[in-house]
């Protein structure tokens, strides 16, 4: 078996996606791509929010269409998830290095 080296999904996150609370909702950055989601479309009260989204306690890998995928999803409270980053890989130079960046909401 051939081990390959993949860029860490944690690491690659904190890297392209920003995101931020305020009173209408939250806001996600990816790569300069603006998205928001209402507090009302998130269905969670705003004090049990956490400050970002955080990301690193779930990570799945998929291969579709020959391409190596990461799925991490994007956690506002303790229990509540509303959406997720994924991360689509190349192979350049003996290491999958991230390729495309994006977040979409559940």
């Amino acid at each position: 078996m051939v081990k390959i080296p993949l860029a860490d999904p944690v690491t690659v996150v904190k890297q392209r996606v920003i995101s931020s609370k305020n009173e209408s909702g939250v806001q996600v950055i990816v790569d300069g791509k603006e998205q928001h989601i209402s507090t009302k479309q998130i269905g969670i009260d705003q004090e049990k929010w956490f400050d970002h989204l955080y990301f690193g306690n779930i990570i799945r890998f998929e291969i579709k269409d020959h391409m190596l995928i990461s799925r991490l999803p994007g956690q506002i409270s303790p229990g509540g998830f509303i959406g997720e980053a994924v991360i689509h890989y190349e192979f350049q130079e003996n290491l999958f290095v991230p390729w495309k960046v994006e977040f979409n909401f559940y």
